[in-house]
């Protein structure tokens, strides 16, 4: 295990099972009936230290704040910039490296859907839009990330 001080966090290796204070996100999907959906959420384990949950809520609050900005006549560069001033101004990054993404009839790796386009880029959103996630992945210090070796677990 390799302890983040910044959380008061380990980073679990693949052998090792997640344990009290660490930090833990899921994100699943389903296709049903031909249409592909997207859930996801973060939580800590236990007791965990304030930082984190600090993390995790400013994390939940950047989603509401491009939720909100979702509706016609806006543009993705305008829900991005939104979250990605939101986040910033708590003292935290959006990470650069991963996206929203297409859902509906099929999910596509990434839409344009980045947490740092600025305002008035981007396409237009419209009442018959084709559907995306918003996944804001707010991270502290930095918003560099590595993919390990596994090509699945994502540390920062």
């Amino acid at each position: 295990m390799q302890r983040d001080e910044r959380l008061g966090a380990w980073h679990p290796r693949e052998t090792e099972a997640s344990r009290e204070g660490d930090i833990i996100s899921i994100d699943c999907g389903a296709v049903v009936n031909g249409f592909v959906g997207d859930a996801a959420f973060t939580a800590g384990i236990g007791q965990i230290s304030p930082l984190a949950s600090r993390l995790i809520e400013v994390t939940r609050q950047a989603l509401f704040v491009g939720i909100a900005m979702m509706r016609p006549g806006t543009r993705r560069g305008d829900v991005s910039a939104a979250i990605q001033q939101f986040v910033e101004a708590q003292g935290y990054q959006v990470t650069r490296e991963y996206t929203g993404h297409g859902v509906g009839r099929k999910a596509r790796r990434t839409t344009g859907a980045e947490l740092w386009h600025p305002p008035g880029t981007g396409v237009l959103l419209t009442t018959r839009y084709d559907h995306w996630t918003l996944e804001p992945m707010v991270l502290v210090g930095t918003y560099r990330t590595l993919c390990l070796s596994n090509q699945w677990t994502v540390v920062c």
